[in-house]
């Protein structure tokens, strides 16, 4: 498990592309779900959850996370925590990495 951090603009689209290796090796991730859940560090502020059907998407060994600017849109969080979790086909949960983002927020509307 990694811990990753994100500087992200908002009013921006987001792309952010993991690559995940084990001993040197691709990882498969054939068959497996995933989901992002990223908290804002306000409590009540809205959240973002993330998942295959809505931001992410893999290829081989490749995690892209997308975040569209109407995602961030009206959020007055600056500060985030989010973790990326896989669940393989047998139904383990592995924590893929974690860590901080930090939104700027964007002065044109």
């Amino acid at each position: 498990m990694e811990k990753i951090n994100f500087e992200w603009y908002r009013g921006d689209d987001e792309l952010e592309t993991l690559v995940f290796e084990s001993d040197g090796e691709p990882v498969d991730f054939t068959g497996c779900n995933f989901a992002m859940d990223i908290v804002p560090e306000t409590n009540g502020s809205r959240g973002i959850r993330l998942s295959l059907s809505d931001g992410i998407s893999v290829e081989g060994n490749r995690v892209q996370i997308k975040v569209s600017h109407d995602k961030t849109d009206g959020v007055v969080w600056r500060s985030a925590k989010y973790d990326l979790q896989m669940t393989d086909g047998e139904g383990r949960v592995k924590t893929l990495c974690f860590g901080h983002i930090r939104l700027t927020h964007d002065v044109t509307r």
